[in-house]
């Protein structure tokens, strides 16, 4: 059976209310859910890990996607910021209507550029930003049907 949409997005991150509040904020997000403690074998299971792994999750509504929260009471591991080349979730989409307005709201919400300016894709506006514990985000004010037209386009022979 294919697929009917993306489902959600799950997110590790260093404090589950800090990084709400963050999405609240910045991408005006709401609680769908929120803080619940996993421990135990339960935790071990979702999480591949061995006992003893403690995690809090949270989910939080931003427009019609929905953002699965993690945060590890342990294992802990330290928050860098790193390449999105060296990351296993590169980074997650969100459409804007307006980009430069949204990355002043992800700045004075906690965030942080990974690019210096705003790019573009064909006449639309993109921009890599981070939320504050270095999770990447693509700005765009094109829907992703849109986006693909576009990027089809600056790339002749990439239509399947």
């Amino acid at each position: 059976m294919p697929a009917d949409s993306t489902h959600h997005i799950g997110l590790r991150v260093k404090r589950i209310e800090d990084a709400a509040q963050f999405y609240i904020d910045a991408f005006d997000g709401e609680w769908l859910v929120k803080p619940f403690l996993r421990d135990g074998p339960k935790a071990a299971r979702i999480m591949g890990e061995p006992e003893g792994v403690r995690f809090r999750i949270a989910h939080v509504g931003v427009g019609p996607g929905v953002l699965e929260l993690f945060e590890f009471e342990s294992p802990q591991v330290p928050f860098e910021r790193a390449a999105p080349s060296t990351l296993n979730l590169m980074h997650f989409g969100i459409q804007v209507d307006d980009v430069p307005a949204s990355v002043e709201r992800v700045l004075a919400a906690g965030g942080h550029l990974v690019w210096e300016e705003i790019g573009s894709v064909g006449s639309k506006s993109v921009m890599y930003v981070s939320d504050p514990d270095h999770n990447v985000i693509e700005l765009m004010d094109a829907s992703i049907s849109d986006a693909i037209v576009l990027i089809r386009e600056a790339n002749p022979g990439t239509t399947p």
